[in-house]
């Protein structure tokens, strides 16, 4: 960060000494004989009289940005610490009626594909809780590449460091971050070239000393204004479109993105653009006349081979089943007649005649031999010639 025409703008803490307090002291004469500034530019102390800007030379959008007011009733620091007297508290080391606070702001802003563009002011003496007047609350314009993401404010103090609570000098001419205001973008609708741009207010609550109440009274706050309207060829709700108005209908363009490369078919009033189609890839024809006759033939022919393709699988889907169902039929008969050429065969009797065991017309005659020998014969009376012997020896 620089700073133009600072006084030590280092951030090194000096612990009060006997020869830092009569410098002080020779700045606060040096400040009371220039009417409360220093170099009596009337402007701020430790500061030229023009802001200091960084060297920006791109085109893409307009951003006008304006500090209205910065309050901060308790003209505290952080972490406890004021650069004024606490209320209640002596303070022998501070000169009567000469304020021992200063304050400067620094502009920051950046778009996607650029570096950070910042403006930075002179200290200003703040001898109440707030201000609202000065040379750092004149309007700044910087050329942009597209629209910033985001307006940041940064608020330093240059000088003393007093304990709130014990109102001791901590430090002397030290350079400390008060205070940060983050105003977003993303919300805000950008203007076209040529028309008037929608200046917008804001009123902020710092990140550092704020507090979720915005209704506290010894908050940290900033308002501002800001405008950005696009310029040269860019166009769109981010100043980053280039579009190229389509040569059969003036109400369509083919547009591209110069921070993405997304192309986009958009609807094109003059230099208003509104999407309705955005596509990934590149746009072959810029006056959306459609694709070349090439691409409808090739489209048609490979949609005709697809076709004929998923037939040919259907058909040979269809004479698998076909073949496979006729082989299981054949193989399901041939199971079906061995069983029953089985059963067939088991329901047979083993002996046909029905009255084989039957002995109720049965006639036994015994023989018994010389040698003890028994004979037993039966006989069947019926009409059959089989005959059973038998045989017992004794």
């Amino acid at each position: 960060m620089q700073y133009a025409n600072v006084v030590n703008p280092s951030p090194q803490y000096s612990v009060f000494a006997g020869n830092d307090y009569n410098r002080q002291n020779q700045l606060y004469g040096q400040q009371q004989n220039n009417n409360g500034y220093l170099h009596g530019n009337g402007n701020g102390i430790y500061g030229n009289q023009n802001w200091f800007q960084s060297n920006n030379s791109s085109n893409g959008a307009l951003v006008e940005v304006r500090l209205q007011a910065y309050s901060n009733p308790l003209l505290s620091l952080p972490n406890d610490k004021t650069c004024a007297c606490p209320q209640g508290k002596s303070c022998p080391f501070l000169q009567p009626g000469v304020p021992s606070c200063l304050f400067s702001f620094i502009i920051i802003m950046s778009a996607p594909d650029q570096s950070v563009q910042y403006i930075a002011s002179e200290f200003v003496p703040m001898a109440s809780g707030s201000i609202n007047s000065g040379n750092w609350t004149q309007p700044h314009v910087l050329n942009m590449t597209s629209k910033p993401m985001a307006v940041d404010v940064l608020v330093h103090h240059l000088g003393v460091v007093i304990d709130q609570l014990t109102a001791q000098l901590e430090f002397y001419n030290s350079l400390v971050h008060v205070d940060t205001f983050v105003e977003s973008l993303a919300d805000y609708s950008t203007t076209t070239e040529g028309s008037t741009p929608v200046m917008v207010t804001r009123r902020k609550q710092g990140l550092l000393q704020g507090t979720t109440n915005f209704k506290c009274p010894f908050d940290s706050r900033l308002q501002l204004s800001y405008s950005v309207q696009c310029i040269g060829d860019k166009v769109g709700p981010n100043c980053d479109l280039l579009c190229i108005p389509s040569g059969v209908d003036p109400l369509y363009a083919a547009c591209k993105s110069v921070l993405s490369g997304v192309m986009s078919s958009c609807h094109y009033a003059g230099k208003q653009v509104n999407f309705y189609l955005s596509l990934l890839v590149k746009i072959f024809n810029s006056n959306l006349n459609g694709v070349s006759s090439a691409y409808r033939i090739w489209t048609i022919v490979l949609g005709c081979l697809l076709g004929i393709s998923i037939l040919f699988i259907i058909i040979l889907v269809m004479f698998f089943i076909m073949v496979e169902g006729g082989n299981f039929r054949q193989n399901s008969n041939t199971r079906r007649y061995r069983a029953d050429s089985y059963i067939k065969r088991s329901i047979q009797p083993l002996i046909s005649k029905d009255d084989e065991w039957n002995r109720s017309e049965t006639r036994v005659t015994s023989i018994i031999s010389p040698n003890r020998r028994v004979l037993a014969t039966t006989e069947r009376e019926t009409s059959r010639t089989n005959d059973v012997r038998l045989f017992y020896r004794l």
